[in-house]
């Protein structure tokens, strides 16, 4: 991994938090943003690091967050809210994103990022993003390469981080917490797009649950209570008429049954509560 030029969204006096701040011309205050050549993606990764907290300098617990390009500051914000009341304690917050703006821009990227497989209905449906199946890839780079950089550059807990994902990045944090458990502490995933590639992620669950009892991590998943199939087509019956097959002919060609190309492949895997925690794979 090749560290390239670093912008610090609020400049840094060194590497372990005792710091000089100067946020005047900053979005969001106490940040920083890196760019990391990836060896086992083969490209580069933007990389956004909040910190929240920590006035006493000890070590703190990391949470890596997915679509940072679009998530990242509401989600150190929100952080700091809840600390004022108590709620959570120091951390540190480390966002991969991309070298683009908004996160519109870098759905490509993501795509190919955070899948585990080709999907080649998906690919059909959407052909502007033809990179696929790079999950294994992205994985590597966390843990052989990010993980590493963010010990040797700030004072975190080594053995206490956190992932959260969402919708295809739902998707990754499930890979892994599938294939390599103890990459994280916790895992927070929030709407996962477990249709992806059919049943896939169900036979991944399938074939953990065959060799092991229990998962070694603390896991929490939000669905909504209308992520099914029904409620699918409930919000296709909702979609402007442009939006609708009938306004895009060419999802005909694609037989195509209506304009949301996933769903979930046997309905939400969690009850309708809406979020559950879960700490097996039975």
């Amino acid at each position: 991994m090749e560290e390239g030029r670093s912008r610090p969204l609020a400049g840094l006096s060194n590497r372990d938090n005792d710091r000089s701040l100067d946020n005047d011309r900053s979005l969001l205050a106490d940040g920083e943003v890196h760019y990391l050549r990836s060896k086992s993606v083969g490209d580069e990764f933007k990389i956004f690091v909040g910190h929240c907290g920590n006035p006493s300098g000890a070590p703190v617990p990391v949470l890596y967050l997915g679509d940072a390009n679009g998530m990242f500051c509401g989600a150190v914000e929100i952080i700091r809210m809840m600390q004022l009341s108590g709620h959570l304690p120091s951390m540190l917050v480390v966002g991969l994103g991309y070298r683009v703006g908004a996160l519109h821009e870098a759905i490509a990227q993501r795509t190919r990022d955070f899948t585990p497989s080709s999907d080649p209905v998906f690919g059909r449906i959407s052909p502007e993003q033809s990179a696929m199946g790079g999950a294994a890839h992205l994985l590597g780079f966390i843990r052989e390469e990010l993980m590493p950089w963010v010990r040797s550059h700030f004072r975190v807990d080594p053995d206490d981080s956190v992932f959260f994902g969402h919708s295809m990045g739902g998707l990754f944090g499930t890979y892994v917490l599938l294939s390599e458990p103890t990459t994280f502490r916790g895992y927070g995933i929030g709407s996962p797009s477990l249709w992806w590639d059919g049943d896939l992620t169900f036979r991944l669950e399938a074939d953990y649950a065959r060799d092991h009892v229990d998962l070694p991590a603390s896991v929490h998943f939000g669905v909504g209570e209308y992520e099914d199939h029904e409620g699918r087509h409930w919000e296709v019956a909702r979609l402007p008429a442009e939006e609708t097959i009938e306004g895009r002919p060419s999802l005909h060609r694609h037989g195509c049954r209506h304009a949301t190309p996933g769903r979930l492949a046997r309905g939400s895997p969690v009850p309708k509560s809406q979020n559950e925690q879960r700490g097996s794979s039975r």
